[in-house]
């Protein structure tokens, strides 16, 4: 079996995406001796990223952006040409004028469903852009010979959003990122947690890009009404996106600076020294196609406060602390209760860590292959 997989959506900024091109990348043509892959990436892809594709990979590198409209209408040619037996994107968009059968991994329906969460703009751009989301993942599911979603919650989302899905959409997953495996039982890095001010500092911590599905607004509320009682600091950390300054603005106007600490991006080591030292992560957003922060704050040993809806209450599976949340009364009292209860944060601890170790690599690998023997199977 010969896979061509898009891995366009790997940029040289990891984002969420990259991170999962990576690992199920790797885990499938290293561990994979019955299949052979080609890979696709953007042509310029440099550096660390591009350093992390497997050896054993093939590696294209191709002259268009992965969310292009050439994607759906001038890349099919080339795709045919490698010979293949299937082609998988891995982010939604694949060419629509080519022959290879397709399968398109869809990590959320955040876009072409609820696009104010995620987006920000004059209401002509922002409309623009829902409708050529909308109207792209519509023909790309249709074209598609099966879709991958990275939970079950998303699942149900796109079958809600476009029934006719509902026969070919499978559920990989996702898993954990080989560096959080057995991290919990490591020592702190009690050095690094000096150098970032925050040695013997108690405090919770919150990942946002500030966008509105992150929910920071509430987060920053619900802290700094209990923040006089804990004697915790807040620290926030994320990609910078349009939304940043907001984040500022809110700690300002609840003159919060004394207590919050909003260390924008970091590197992928300080993240895992940041949760690892944290008295819980702080993470109840509106929407999430999956929520690897609250996975990969379980590996380490990090208690979680999270959503009580969709994928998160997925992912959590009853190992976080859950809460409604666009209620700030109710985020008050979750960070309240763990920051004085160390029992429940035991408790929370050792059910995360057996929470995460059910999500792995070669599980979503091992249903992916499947997926890619089903569509063979019927042509």
């Amino acid at each position: 079996m010969r896979v061509v997989i898009d891995g366009r959506g790997i940029m040289n900024q990891i984002d969420g995406i990259g991170r999962y091109s990576l690992n199920l990348i790797s885990e499938l043509v290293e561990t994979r001796e019955d299949a052979t892959f080609e890979v696709l990436v953007q042509h310029d892809l440099r550096g660390d990223a591009l350093s992390r594709l497997p050896d054993k990979a093939l590696v294209h590198k191709v002259p268009y952006k992965h969310i292009s409209p050439k994607t759906m209408f001038s890349m099919g040619g080339l795709v045919d040409d490698l010979g293949c037996d299937v082609y998988h994107s891995l982010f939604l968009f694949q060419p629509l004028l080519m022959r290879t059968p397709g399968i398109i991994t869809i990590h959320d329906t955040m876009w072409f469903q609820r696009p104010r969460l995620q987006a920000q703009g004059k209401p002509v751009m922002l409309a623009a852009g829902w409708l050529y989301y909308w109207t792209m993942t519509r023909l790309c599911v249709i074209k598609a010979r099966m879709i991958a979603a990275d939970s079950a919650s998303t699942r149900q989302d796109l079958i809600q959003w476009c029934p006719s899905s509902r026969t070919k959409v499978a559920v990989p997953g996702v898993g954990l990122d080989s560096r959080f495996t057995n991290i919990a039982q490591s020592p702190p890095d009690l050095q690094e947690l000096t150098s970032l001010g925050l040695a013997g500092v108690p405090f919770f911590i919150h990942v946002s890009n500030g966008k509105p599905y992150k929910n920071t607004s509430r987060v920053i509320e619900a802290f700094g009404r209990v923040a006089k009682d804990i004697g915790h600091q807040l620290v926030i950390i994320g990609r910078s996106s349009a939304f940043s300054d907001q984040i500022h603005r809110s700690i300002e106007r609840l003159d919060l600076t004394d207590r919050i600490r909003f260390m924008g991006s970091v590197s992928d080591e300080q993240v895992i020294v940041l949760v690892r030292a944290a008295t819980s992560l702080v993470f109840p957003s509106l929407y999430e196609g999956f929520g690897l922060p609250v996975l990969e704050a379980m590996a380490c040993g990090c208690p979680v406060i999270t959503s009580q809806r969709g994928s998160l209450a997925e992912v959590a599976g009853g190992a976080a602390f859950s809460v409604d949340p666009e209620s700030v009364e109710a985020l008050s009292r979750a960070i309240t209760e763990l920051a004085g209860d160390e029992s429940l944060r035991d408790t929370l601890r050792q059910r995360g860590l057996r929470q995460a170790s059910i999500y792995t690599w070669k599980a979503v690998a091992d249903t992916v292959i499947q997926m890619y023997r089903t569509v063979l199977e019927h042509g």
